[in-house]
């Protein structure tokens, strides 16, 4: 519960000071923590976590008992690539983001391709609850 909330405040923070933006907002709801957690939402990992203990953690040990050793590595490292891939190109899709509400023309392939295909009409519509911060330039 606790590592919980304190992964979403500091994965709200990060997102904030390096994209600009805000996922979520918990300001409204009653013992918040600078509206980037609150005990509600820690509430919910909790049971996430006991979930997972009580159920996901058994489930996958008996698959892996039951599987080659071989198979469950594959899967795994295909499954931490995809995620790995999964977080690489959002995060580099809201930078772009970022450098589009600055008025920032694309520097290269990547910046093209990123107008492209993750425009800021696609990007606001995957993260319907996100709220650009004011962008101080320095």
């Amino acid at each position: 519960m606790i590592l919980g909330g304190i992964t979403e405040y500091l994965c709200s923070f990060v997102q904030e000071m390096v994209f600009g933006t805000i996922s979520w907002d918990y300001s409204y709801l009653p013992f918040n923590v600078n509206g980037r957690t609150s005990l509600l939402h820690c509430t919910y990992w909790g049971i996430a976590g006991i979930m997972y203990i009580m159920w996901v953690e058994p489930l996958i040990n008996k698959i892996g008992r039951v599987s080659e050793k071989k198979v469950t590595k594959l899967v795994t490292i295909i499954v931490a690539l995809f995620m790995l891939f999964n977080i690489v190109i959002s995060s580099v899709a809201m930078y772009r983001q970022t450098q589009r509400l600055r008025n920032v023309q694309p520097q290269n392939k990547l910046d093209v391709f990123l107008d492209k295909y993750y425009p800021d009409e696609y990007l606001d519509k995957i993260y319907a609850n996100k709220k650009n911060v004011t962008i101080v330039d320095n």
